[in-house]
């Protein structure tokens, strides 16, 4: 017997997730960060991740282009 429930759980991703809502606070709404900036934040992740990465003396190899 199939479980309704559990084929929606372990059959769906983060890519199915449109909303958010996290202590009533829609966070994301429609795929859209409601809280933050996201482009931003992207930018800053990205600074901080240089910084962690020079003060480990780590390069970053990627099969990806990165623009």
């Amino acid at each position: 017997m199939e479980l309704p429930v559990a084929n929606l759980v372990y059959s769906a991703s983060g890519a199915c997730v449109r909303t958010v809502i996290i202590d009533g606070r829609i966070v994301m709404d429609d795929q859209q960060f409601t809280t933050i900036n996201e482009a931003d934040f992207l930018r800053r992740a990205a600074t901080h991740t240089g910084a962690i990465y020079l003060r480990l003396g780590v390069e970053a190899h990627t099969v990806w282009p990165v623009t």
